[in-house]
C-alpha cells in the first residue's frame, strides 16, 4: 500500500517540475514572441515612414507646393522615436540585430539627409537641380540597401521566433504527454488502491466473519456448558431433596420411634411411681418434658429437611406454615395469599417454590431489617407465580452483581432448571422483591380444594399436627395478619 503511495507521489512531484519548467519556458517563449512582433511592426512603420518622407520630396520637388511637405516632417518626427524604440527592444544578447538596428538607423540618418539636401537644392537653385540630383542613383542606392537591412532584420526575428513556436509546440506537446501520463498513471494507482481495499475489505470480512463463527462457537460451548451446569444443578437439588426426604424418613421412624418409646416408658414409670416417690415423680415430669422437646426438635428437623405439610396439604398450606413459623420467630407481621384451589403441583415444582421461599424468609430476617413480609401465590393460566415482598433497606448492587451471595444463584437455578423466570429488585416504594415464574401446564395436573385433599388423609403424620399447632399459637402471640387463603379467614379450631 505505501509503494503505490510512494510512487504517485514522485510521478506527481515529476510532472509538476516539469509542468512548471514548461510554464516557464513557454512563458520566455511568449514575452520573445511579443518582442518580435513588435519590432517586426517597427520595422514596416519605419520603412513606410521613409517612403512617406520621399514621397513627400519627390512631390514637393515636382509640384513646389509646401503641403506635399507635411507628410516629410511628420515621417522625421517620429523615425527618431521610432528607431529608439527599436534599438530598446532588442535584447542585449542579439548583439547581430544591434549591429543591424545601428546599421539601419546609419542608412536611415543617409537618407534622410539626401532627401533634405535636394529640399535645399530647391529651394536655393530651383526645381532643375534638385529634379536632375533626384535622376541619380545616390538616393536609389541608399533607399535599396535601407531595404535589404531592414529585410534581414525582419527575417532574423521570424526565423528566431519560427524556432521558439517550435519550442513552444514541443513544450505543449510534452506537457501534453506528461499529463496524459499522469493521468493514466493515477487510474492506474487508483485501480490498484481499488483492488487493494477490495482486498482489505476482504480480509477484514474473512476476519469478522471467522471472528463471528469463533463468537457463536464460544457461545455454542458455553451454552453447551451452561446446559450442563445446570443439568448438573438440577440433579445435584435431586439428590439433595432425595436425600433429604431419606433422612427426614429415617428420623421420623427410627428418631422418632425412640423417643416416642422413652415417652410411653416415663410417662408408665411415673404414673407408677407418683405416689410412692414424689421426687423422683418430679424429675420423670421434667424427663418428659425433655422428651417433649426432643420430639419438637425432631418435627422442626423433618419440617426443615422435607416439609410434610408440602406432601399432604400441599404448596399453598407450606407456604402458610413456613412464613408463620419464620414471623413468629422473628416478629414480622406477615400478608399471605394463596389459592384456595390448589392444583396438585409436580414435587420438583412445589419443592423448589418452598425452598425459594424457605430461601427469602431467610434473607429477610438476616438482613433486610423489615417489619412486614408479602407472600403471594398466584395460580395463572401458564403457570404458578411467587412473589415475595419485604419492607425492608433494600438489595444492594452488589448483591445483584454477585450472584453467589444470599442464595440467588440457587433460587435463579431452581426456577430457570424448571423452564421459568426469575427476577429480582427493589420497587419504588422500597425493600426488595422477589418474583418467579415457573411454567405448568394445567391440563396435566388436577385442582382440588382443600377440605377434599383433607378428607382423603384419613390421618395426619407425625410432623402435621405439630404445623397446625405452631400456626394457631402463631396467630394467637399475634405473629402477623390472619392467614387468607383466596379470601378465607384460617382461624383455630
Amino acid at each position: 500500500m505505501a509503494l503505490p503511495l510512494l510512487l504517485a507521489a514522485l510521478v506527481s512531484l515529476g510532472v509538476l517540475v516539469f509542468s512548471e519548467f514548461s510554464h516557464e519556458r513557454l512563458y520566455e517563449a511568449g514575452a520573445y514572441a511579443r518582442r518580435s512582433l513588435g519590432l517586426q511592426e517597427l520595422t514596416r512603420e519605419i520603412q513606410t515612414l521613409v517612403l512617406d518622407a520621399e514621397t513627400a520630396q519627390r512631390g514637393y520637388v515636382l509640384t513646389g507646393r509646401a503641403e506635399y511637405l507635411e507628410p516629410y516632417k511628420l515621417a522625421v518626427q517620429k523615425l527618431s522615436d521610432r528607431m529608439r524604440q527599436l534599438q530598446a527592444l532588442v535584447p542585449a544578447s542579439a548583439s547581430e540585430q544591434l549591429q543591424r538596428a545601428d546599421r539601419i538607423g546609419l542608412l536611415i540618418d543617409t537618407r534622410m539627409a539626401e532627401i533634405e539636401t535636394a529640399l535645399a537644392l530647391h529651394r536655393e537653385r530651383g526645381p532643375e537641380a534638385a529634379l536632375r540630383l533626384e535622376q541619380t542613383d545616390v538616393g536609389k542606392e541608399t533607399m535599396d540597401e535601407l531595404r535589404a537591412e531592414l529585410q534581414r532584420f525582419t527575417a532574423h526575428e521570424r526565423a528566431h521566433a519560427g524556432a521558439l513556436w517550435t519550442l513552444w509546440e514541443q513544450d505543449i506537446l510534452y506537457s501534453r504527454f506528461g499529463m496524459a501520463l499522469s493521468s493514466a498513471f493515477n487510474l492506474f494507482l487508483l485501480g490498484a488502491v481499488y483492488l487493494l481495499a477490495l482486498r482489505d475489505a476482504r480480509l477484514r470480512e474473512q476476519a469478522n466473519r471467522q471472528l463471528l463463527e469463533h463468537k457463536a462457537e464460544l457461545e455454542r460451548t458455553v451454552r453447551e456448558r451452561t446446559a450442563e451446569l445446570s443439568r448438573a444443578y438440577r440433579h445435584l437439588q435431586s439428590v439433595q431433596e432425595t436425600e433429604k426426604s431419606r433422612l427426614a424418613r429415617d428420623i421420623h421412624d427410627e428418631l422418632g420411634a425412640i423417643l416416642v418409646s422413652a415417652k410411653m416408658d416415663a410417662a408408665w414409670v411415673q404414673q407408677h411411681l407418683s405416689a410412692l416417690e414424689p421426687e423422683i415423680s418430679a424429675t420423670l415430669r421434667r424427663l418428659l418434658l425433655t422428651l417433649d422437646e426432643g420430639v419438637q426438635i425432631k418435627r422442626r428437623l423433618i419440617e426443615d429437611l422435607r416439609p410434610t405439610l408440602l406432601d399432604n396439604l400441599g404448596l399453598g398450606a407450606a407456604i402458610e406454615w413456613q412464613t408463620s413459623e419464620v414471623c413468629q420467630r422473628a416478629g414480622l407481621r406477615a400478608h399471605i395469599s394463596v389459592p384456595e384451589e390448589e392444583p396438585e403441583w409436580p414435587s420438583e415444582v412445589a419443592i423448589a417454590l418452598f425452598r425459594i421461599v424457605q430461601e427469602a424468609l431467610t434473607n429477610i430476617v438476616r438482613y433486610a431489617r423489615a417489619r412486614q413480609v408479602w407472600v403471594e401465590l398466584t395460580l395463572e393460566r401458564q403457570g404458578v407465580r411467587l412473589s415475595i415482598r419485604d419492607d425492608g433497606i433494600g438489595i444492594g448492587a452488589e448483591v445483584k452483581t454477585e450472584p453467589l451471595s444470599h442464595g440467588i444463584l440457587g433460587m435463579r437455578e431452581r426456577v430457570m432448571g424448571l423452564g421459568g423466570t426469575f427476577r429480582i429488585e427493589t420497587p419504588a416504594e422500597g425493600g426488595t422483591r422477589i418474583e418467579a415464574f415457573v411454567p405448568v401446564v394445567q391440563g396435566d395436573i388436577e385442582t382440588t380444594p382443600l377440605s377434599a385433599r383433607l378428607r382423603r388423609r384419613k390421618t395426619m403424620p407425625a410432623g402435621g399436627h405439630a404445623v397446625i399447632r405452631n400456626r394457631r399459637a402463631a396467630n394467637r402471640r399475634g405473629c402477623g395478619a390472619p392467614i387468607r387463603r383466596a379470601g378465607v379467614r384460617l382461624r383455630p379450631s
